[in-house]
């Protein structure tokens, strides 16, 4: 391919395979991508593992982690279907397969990149360290994959360690891995384990072939039981794996050469090298030690076949690694023995590490095994549309309106309702044809990368290249720039391409496409919001190339590619089509619940230009961060600050250095310290205001409700018509669950959980009027009634779980809308520091309006015009009534917590606890490793706390300490924030009350600090009589 004659993307969605890399930081990922890239000749397989292709930033290679995902394409031949003269852009050939391959961020602080991959990937390869086993954000990715019924597969990596480091015998070695399997297994849940054991049950059932070889009966007893679990390596979904030194290798790859060698069936060998299986080569049986009379040194054939054969390779070579004659000869025995093809000059290296990365690589290649893996495990494009979940997954709001207008014909408009079916066979077959709509799911924005890589248009993704031919090509190069001068970029800012999977239909360069919003909604009558919908034109298109890209013509369905042209229109993530405004459904809303992020308590810092000319440049630099950056948020507060919030500090400093260097380069930019989230909460109480005549008690809610309903306010605070039926039911059974847990607390010998679920279900429930802040959150507006404004949702929700007894005592909606806003506000900014409220309830006792005020007539009369006079009122009265509540029912501050996994080695243990001692961290859990002698610490520390913890630790520990940190809860924070030394022993142990009331008072503290920033008064001694000089005793 060349940048003169742009291709044409046609490989079918049949044998085109989206995938992405999935693991713990460290674990890896990007190793692992080097090896499938090597055998591709886009960098050698003696690189390979060490220059982490994938990363491509400066920060990435410096750090050694993956903070941005990126996409690959790979070309993979069928064994005996390959032509090398074959071009797969313009001929369509049989043996090649195109696997688009995404390489994630391990981190959790870059969570966002790895919900961007799943978005757009069909399968997911699952990497775990098996010498650290299953980690914190190992269980997160897998978790969100299985939300978005993305199939993975498992990768145990670094199996050398277990030798080489931990120095394990080959039959310890296989109980390490049989525990981490088991640890990988628990996550993927009963449900799954169980319909792969029915498949399997299935493909037990074959004949054992011609092979001499038996399988005793207690062998083959319970074959659906001998299934080790979903991952299981007889099954082929687990790859055993050394990406450092190019390895790798299924059950099924040893089946086959000892099948040659014994004489054995390859079915038989597949089913019984992995599990507790013995071989008795006298009795030509494969039996289990449990029905036969075996020594009990008898080993697993895991063990006799495999383990030990590649401890044997690993021990020998590392031995003689002092004397180069001796290793050379072992080496050259090895290759002897299995037959390999080896240069001499590694084997003759005097690295020990080399020959033993030439031999390994050349015995196992890691590259073809997990390609094969992939190919055979997980499915294609066309694939994995056609199936129902992943079709729900993919475009969930074509699949219940569409199908469920089409079944209850509530759709006015033929037309509308053909043009959904037309979708919806397109997208779950993968039609490609020119009369299928275009639709194409954009799942971030990246930059473009031409002119940043001299080899970026010159990659060859199909047939290994041999050196002559890469020194070719790189010489070619050299002469193309002495000859022509890249033109000057127009702009400063870099161009920004649609990262974008095609699901249906081809899509051309010039072609004119609507662009949806994920705001975009269609109503059952074809009403839509033109806000969200824009027009735009296919400047161009690119075959994602990892630190380059190539350009195409076109692109057909099932593809990953970059789109440019999108700039104007798409802000993170959008849907593409060519099917007009009202008659298309756009491929689905996302967001990051899946991986547990929190919005509230992400970390934010406000930034300003030095020179107050650059504000223009800096508001646009802070759009481009926010459109290329998945997870950060970008706006401006309404006292005119620029915020940023990332996920976390590493990502904070992320975006702040591409804002400097990338997005608003040549402006100074000064940055605030971090903003911290609090909240603000009650312990019970009650207020009166006597001018508009009601009666309010602040209550707090259970804990698990209050959770609930913050868990739930991202998906409420959507329109009611993109909320599933099955969404709502599942909100109602979570907040019974809450309700039913805290009966089971609460209750006593004369209060039985019986009458306390019943108070909640019947008295409670049905007297909300709204949730807040911002409509839907953790705090709720308890009415003397039900309410006869409330949203359609709510009543969804709360309306169904109980009849309310109460009725209005007088007529009034909109002041009962005022009511409702007035709480709005006031829930939104408490009296402590303006700081939004979390877990009250507001308790509306009664409504008294007296007879003799204006407000009463007007209500009476019940005339708009003259009820929109007093709204005013009652909302600013509501407001200030809310706020009293709080302050008459035991405030109380509520900071954020995050949960903290730290691996430690056993001599820096001390050290973590001391830091987190500083911290004002707390342990919850202390366990060591099986097998190594690294302890794992879980504990909680509070978020203002957090910023330089890692660092910190880091230094403390001589960087073997490693933290891992999300956001767990909301937690109360027990000192009154008014508490003031009052007894002789306080005032005489603490000081007067005006010096101690910040110092020794944490919540009192934290609260002057927030009004400090917000420009809020704050009490506090000032100097009386600055002229009048301060007299200190000196001892003579």
């Amino acid at each position: 391919m060349t940048s003169e004659s742009p291709a044409d993307l046609k490989v079918p969605a049949s044998r085109t395979w989206n995938i992405c890399m999935l693991a713990h930081v460290d674990h890896g990922k990007s190793a692992l991508s080097d090896s499938l890239i090597s055998a591709n000749g886009i960098i050698s397989s003696r690189s390979a593992g060490k220059v982490r292709y994938m990363d491509s930033r400066e920060d990435e290679q410096r750090r050694g982690i993956t903070m941005k995902s990126s996409s690959i394409a790979l070309g993979h031949k069928v064994a005996g279907m390959w032509n090398p003269g074959s071009v797969f852009f313009f001929i369509s050939h049989e043996g090649l397969n195109v696997v688009n391959l995404v390489d994630s961020p391990g981190h959790v602080d870059f969570s966002g990149e790895v919900e961007a991959a799943l978005r757009i990937c069909d399968g997911a390869v699952l990497v775990v360290d098996v010498v650290e086993g299953v980690c914190v954000q190992t269980v997160a990715v897998l978790r969100a994959a299985l939300e978005h019924a993305v199939r993975p597969v498992l990768v145990l990596n670094k199996i050398d360690r277990l030798f080489t480091e931990l120095h394990l015998e080959p039959m310890e070695a296989y109980e390490h891995i049989v525990n981490i399997l088991g640890q990988a297994n628990v996550i993927m849940g009963v449900r799954e384990v169980e319909q792969m054991m029915a498949a399997a049950s299935v493909a037990d059932v074959e004949d054992e072939g011609d092979s001499e070889w038996k399988l005793d009966e207690g062998a083959v007893e319970g074959n659906v039981h001998n299934v080790s679990g979903f991952f299981s390596p007889e099954l082929g979904n687990v790859v055993f794996a050394s990406a450092i030194d190019g390895w790798a290798f299924r059950i099924a790859d040893f089946a086959r050469i000892f099948s040659h060698k014994f004489g054995i069936s390859e079915r038989v060998l597949t089913k019984t090298l992995w599990g507790d299986y013995y071989f008795q080569p006298k009795a030509k049986r494969i039996s289990r030690k449990k029905s036969t009379a075996l020594k009990s040194r008898a080993k697993p054939m895991f063990v006799q076949f495999i383990l030990s054969n590649v401890h044997a390779i690993y021990e020998t070579i590392h031995k003689t690694q002092h004397d180069l004659p001796l290793a050379v000869e072992k080496r050259e025995m090895f290759v002897s023995k299995l037959g390999l093809k080896v240069s001499a000059r590694d084997l003759k290296h005097r690295d020990a590490q080399t020959a033993l990365h030439a031999i390994m690589n050349a015995w196992l290649p890691a590259a073809s095994c997990l390609m094969d893996t992939v190919i055979e495990k997980l499915p294609s494009a066309a694939d994995a549309q056609a199936d129902n979940r992943r079709l729900a997954a993919l475009w969930p709001n074509g699949a219940r309106l569409g199908c469920e207008a089409r079944k209850s014909g509530t759709m006015s408009d033929s037309t509308m309702l053909e043009s959904f079916e037309r979708q919806q066979r397109s997208i779950a077959t993968a039609d490609a044809g020119k009369n299928a709509p275009v639709i194409a799911l954009v799942s971030k924005m990246v930059e473009g990368k031409d002119d940043q890589n001299p080899l970026s248009n010159h990659m060859n993704i199909r047939t290994p290249m041999s050196r002559s031919e890469l020194q070719a090509m790189r010489d070619a190069t050299s002469k193309e720039k002495e000859t022509s001068k890249a033109p000057e970029t127009l702009t400063s800012f870099p161009p920004m391409v649609a990262m974008a999977r095609i699901l249906s239909g081809t899509l051309t360069v010039g072609d004119s496409v609507f662009v949806y919003s994920p705001k975009y909604q269609v109503g059952k009558d074809g009403s839509f919001d033109s806000n969200y919908v824009s027009e735009a034109t296919v400047t161009g298109l690119f075959l994602l190339m990892g630190r380059g890209m190539e350009p195409l013509n076109s692109a057909s369905a099932g593809s990953v590619v970059g789109i440019a042209g999108m700039e104007d229109a798409v802000l993170k993530t959008a849907t593409i089509s060519s099917e007009k405004p009202g008659e298309c459904l756009p491929v689905g809303t996302f967001n990051s619940s899946s991986l547990g992020l929190e919005k509230d308590a992400v970390v934010r810092v406000a930034v300003e230009p030095h020179l107050p000319q650059d504000v223009g440049k800096l508001r646009d630099g802070l759009r481009r961060l926010n459109q290329a950056d998945p997870a950060v948020e970008t706006f401006v507060t309404t006292k005119g600050e620029h915020v940023v919030a990332a996920n976390g500090e590493l990502h904070l400093e992320t975006c702040l250095k591409d804002l400097r260097e990338r997005y608003a380069k040549g402006i100074r930019i000064h940055v605030s310290k971090p903003i911290v989230s609090f909240r603000e909460t009650v312990l019970g109480g009650n207020s009166q205001n006597d001018n508009i005549g009601y009666r309010m008690t602040s209550i707090p809610l259970p804990e698990q409700l209050a959770k609930v309903l913050e868990r739930a306010s991202s998906l409420l605070r959507q329109e009611v018509e993109t909320i599933d039926d099955s969404d709502i039911r599942k909100i109602r059974e979570d907040i019974e669950e809450a309700i039913d847990a805290h009966a089971e607390q609460s209750a006593s010998k004369k209060t039985p959980q019986a009458t306390v679920k019943r108070y909640w279900i019947q008295e409670i429930l049905p007297r909300v009027w709204s949730c807040g802040p911002r409509q839907f959150g953790s705090n709720l507006l308890l009415g003397p009634y039900k309410s006869t404004t409330r949203s359609g949702l709510l009543d969804k929700i709360f309306g169904e779980l109980a009849e309310s007894k109460g009725r209005a005592t007088w007529n009034g909606k909109e002041l009962e809308k005022a009511i409702v806003a007035g709480f709005q506000l006031g829930s939104r900014a408490g009296p402590l520091c303006e700081e939004p409220m979390h877990g009250v309830g507001f308790v509306l006792d009664s409504i008294r309006i007296p007879q003799s005020t204006d407000i009463a007539n007007t209500v009476a009369n019940e005339s708009s015009h003259a009820l929109a006079k007093v709204s005013g009122l009652v909302i600013g009265s509501m407001r200030e009534g809310v706020r009293l509540a709080l302050m008459q029912g035991s405030p109380r501050l509520m900071e954020g917590v995050l949960h903290v996994d730290i691996s430690v080695p056993a001599d820096a243990l001390g050290r973590t606890y001391t830091v987190l001692g500083q911290r004002r961290g707390r342990v919850l859990k202390e366990e060591v490793k099986e097998g190594i002698n690294v302890f794992g610490i879980e504990a909680l520390l509070p978020v203002q706390d957090s910023f330089g913890f890692t660092d910190l630790l880091r230094k403390q520990t001589s960087g073997f300490a490693v933290p891992q940190m999300v956001f767990s809860h909301w937690e109360i924070i027990d000192t009154d924030p008014f508490w003031t030394p009052q007894t002789d022993e306080e005032l005489e142990d603490l000081g007067a009350a005006d010096m101690t009331a910040e110092n020794n008072n944490l919540a009192r503290k934290l609260i002057n600090g927030v009004r400090r920033r917000k420009g809020l008064k704050v009490e506090e001694k000032i100097v009386e009589n600055a002229e009048k000089q301060r007299t200190l005793s000196r001892k003579k």
